[in-house]
């Protein structure tokens, strides 16, 4: 799912985030259930100033939410200017779908951010 330096560096921050709260660390994490796996990662890109934001676009009549009409996924890198490289919006039919593409989304503007 990680790629590049960003893949090393989530490695790093993973096993240091089981040492300090005293937990066995082990190799797990590719085989957890892929909720559990998004949940650390964006954890980890929250620690790195990358905000990944799932939200629902809901329908509704004149008294309640009818449904979700799809997700809107966005990618802000917190204390840059924004640009289309850092800003990611889009729709997507599942949550699933929009968070699994805006971990994407925030692996490149991690990734980018190491080469400058």
């Amino acid at each position: 799912m990680l790629t590049g330096v960003c893949k090393e560096d989530f490695d790093k921050w993973y096993k240091k985030e089981f040492e300090k709260r005293n937990l066995p660390y082990t190799q797990g994490f590719e085989i957890s259930d892929l909720s559990i796996q998004h949940g650390v990662l964006l954890d980890f890109f929250d620690s790195k100033d990358i905000i990944v934001d799932v939200q629902p676009f809901l329908d509704y009549d004149e008294a309640v939410y009818i449904k979700v009409m799809y997700w809107m996924a966005r990618v802000v890198h917190l204390n840059t200017e924004p640009n289309e490289d850092s800003y990611n919006d889009a729709e997507y039919k599942t949550r699933s779908k929009a968070i699994k593409s805006a971990i994407k989304k925030a692996n490149e503007v991690y990734n980018s951010q190491k080469e400058l």
